[in-house]
C-alpha cells in the first residue's frame, strides 16, 4: 500500500498509518460512516479511472479496513447529515473577491 500512498485520500493515509503501527490498538479506533462513505467514493472513482489501482484499493478496503472496523463504525445523526450535505455544496461567497 505504501507505494501507492501518494494517491490516497487523507482518511486513507491516516488509516494506513494506524494499521501499520502498534501505537494505537485498533479496538480503540472508530470510523464514522462519513469516512467510510469517503473511502468507498474514492475507491469507486479510482476503479473507473484505473482498473489496476482500483483493484488494489478495493482489496485494501474490503480485506483490511471493513473487517478490522466491523462493529466500530459510528453512525451519523440528523445534525451530522445536514452539516455533511452543506459541505458538498460550495458557498458562492467563498469565491468572492474581498
Amino acid at each position: 500500500m505504501r507505494a501507492h500512498s501518494r494517491k490516497l485520500s487523507q482518511p486513507a493515509l491516516i488509516l494506513t498509518h494506524l494499521l501499520s503501527t502498534d501505537t494505537v490498538a485498533v479496538s480503540q479506533v472508530y470510523l464514522s460512516a462519513i469516512t467510510l462513505f469517503e473511502l468507498e467514493l474514492g475507491v469507486l472513482r479510482t476503479e473507473r479511472r484505473d482498473t489496476r489501482q482500483g483493484e488494489i484499493l478495493r482489496a485494501w478496503l474490503n480485506g483490511r479496513i471493513l473487517p478490522r472496523f466491523d462493529g466500530h463504525i459510528l453512525a451519523i445523526d440528523t445534525t451530522v447529515a445536514l452539516v455533511c450535505a452543506r459541505l458538498h455544496v460550495p458557498d458562492p461567497r467563498s469565491n468572492a473577491t474581498p
